[in-house]
């Protein structure tokens, strides 16, 4: 598969839907068979984090129908309130992605115990609100680890073949310092790996416009696998811990040729939060994607408030977050092949990626801080 066929699979923090049927109140239900007739919904995804340091993040995006990727859409404001009446503005430098880092000594505080909602203004003048939603203490996850496995698949003629993969599990305890109860977590998972590109490979008129003098430049490149959380209802369960818990299993591929790392975000999630999440994976466990419609109804904790019967999607919450991180060395992964250089088109044109790998979507020749291998 191309690469930048992969990297437009992202879903980082964009998951738009989900929710259970039976869940009321606050929760507005949203019937996807009368999807053919939204012109063109919102779609909200946001969270407040308890984490070091602290921040707050909201993506906004314009839903058309559920056969593109929903675009980017800026809003006029965008406010977070706690449930005293504390709020605070979220910056935005770029269409629909408002971020704010929150450090210890920030007016607005992010602590346990507290509930958190958010309040959007568009530019044609609609406002948006959800409720409010506690924050509860999180569990520190105590390793991540990875290991060769195999899988068996029937292939077309019905013999069973044996296929090489790579297992991520978790260890972690359940219930946090202090609490009395398992807690309802949900690991969020991100790809980066090392990319270098190879325009000298192909010359000039293969790659331009991208100068091939700028070649050989190394690009860290942020993606996510399509079905990239997995959630735990800790309440359910008689034990306190996990073991190597199953969160990932992944094709071998030219993401491990030059050094992979994935990172785990772990979370501890309202009752209702959760139950938001849990659907977000039935749905793309169904479909392999956020932005088709699935069956039935799914939740939201959003609505307009001169207008609630209007169709919205997304959820925001609160969560203490930790992250683990595990590099998996080109060797673990059999050595792929690069993925670069490779054949050009039949027109003579370089993969873009090829060319200049800052093109190849989430990209940046700033090594991370935490790239320690």
């Amino acid at each position: 598969m191309k690469l930048s066929n992969i990297i437009g699979r992202f879903i980082m923090a964009i998951a738009m839907v989900g929710g259970l049927v039976f869940l009321s109140g606050c929760l507005d239900e949203i019937d996807f068979a009368k999807a053919d007739a939204i012109d063109e919904s919102i779609a909200i995804q946001g969270k407040v984090v308890k984490s070091n340091p602290s921040f707050i993040a909201i993506t906004i995006r314009g839903v058309f129908n559920f056969e593109d990727v929903p675009r980017l859409l800026n809003a006029q404001d965008v406010t977070v309130e706690d449930e005293s009446g504390n709020s605070v503005e979220i910056p935005t430098n770029a269409d629909g992605i408002f971020y704010l880092e929150v450090p210890e000594d920030h007016s607005f505080k992010i602590d346990y115990g507290k509930s958190y909602k958010v309040n959007v203004t568009t530019f044609d003048g609609r406002s948006y609100s959800s409720s409010l939603e506690e924050l509860f203490p999180a569990p520190t996850p105590e390793s991540l680890s990875v290991e060769r496995t195999q899988i068996e698949v029937q292939d077309v003629n019905g013999n069973n073949k044996l296929f090489d993969q790579l297992t991520y599990g978790i260890s972690t305890p359940l219930k946090a310092p202090n609490s009395s109860e398992n807690a309802r977590l949900l690991w969020e998972m991100i790809s980066t790996f090392k990319f270098t590109d190879s325009p000298e490979s192909y010359g000039r008129r293969a790659c331009f416009p991208t100068r091939t003098d700028e070649f050989n430049k190394t690009c860290y490149i942020t993606s996510s696998p399509v079905s990239n959380y997995v959630t735990l209802n800790g309440p359910d369960l008689s034990i306190d811990r996990v073991d190597n818990f199953e969160l990932l299993n992944a094709d071998l591929n030219s993401n491990y040729a030059e050094g992979f790392y994935l990172s785990v975000l772990q979370q501890s999630l309202s009752p209702t939060a959760f139950a938001y999440w849990e659907q977000v994976g039935n749905v793309v466990s169904r479909t392999g994607s956020l932005f088709q419609a699935p069956a039935g109804k799914v939740i939201t904790n959003l609505v307009n408030t001169a207008d609630p019967k209007e169709d919205i999607f997304g959820y925001f919450y609160a969560t203490e977050q930790t992250t683990r991180r595990i590099f998996v060395a080109p060797e673990l992964a059999s050595n792929p092949p690069l993925p670069c250089p490779s054949p050009p088109s039949e027109s003579g044109q370089a993969a873009n990626d090829c060319c200049n790998c800052t093109t190849a979507g989430d990209a940046t020749t700033v090594r991370p801080t935490w790239w320690i291998n």
